[in-house]
């Protein structure tokens, strides 16, 4: 069974803060924890946002390792996760201006078709990686109208 690669990152998003709960480095937590809240106070990742997270992942180790410490995720054994997938999305932002990080709304044909040349991908994976992030987008505004919800 393979995960649509934004399920994925948002289920790694939700470990790194879970695991940044738990660190004994008092300096850590209190950065790491004002990013993410900085990022769900604005409402709207943007591709930095979502580069820097992704950076962060790579950090930790390979994704399919990092799945399995996951509470749950262990029970799907047999989930892959191609570990180059994060390269050729870190090409694909890397490739892009600092506007077009900020508002990919404004990617049409021929920014996509520069972006895939820079990047060293395709046009279309240029578009399944802008649907999987307008997918993530969404999850977190929904994660956010959950924690304003549970604290009123």
């Amino acid at each position: 069974m393979e995960l649509p690669f934004y399920q994925v990152y948002v289920y790694s998003f939700l470990y790194l803060k879970e695991k940044e709960e738990r660190q004994k480095n008092r300096n850590i937590k209190i950065a790491f924890k004002s990013k993410i809240e900085k990022q769900l106070k604005k409402k709207e990742l943007d591709l930095d946002d979502y580069l820097i997270q992704l950076r962060q992942i790579k950090k930790m180790g390979s994704f399919s390792s990092l799945l399995k410490m996951i509470p749950g995720m262990n029970q799907l054994k047999d989930v892959k996760v191609d570990d180059k997938e994060f390269e050729r999305i870190e090409a694909i932002i890397c490739s892009m201006t600092k506007a077009e990080k900020r508002d990919p709304r404004i990617l049409n044909g021929s920014r996509r078709l520069r972006i895939a040349k820079g990047s060293g991908t395709t046009v279309q994976e240029i578009n399944k990686f802008m649907k999987s992030f307008e997918m993530t987008q969404k999850m977190m505004k929904k994660m956010q109208a959950n924690k304003i919800r549970k604290n009123s």
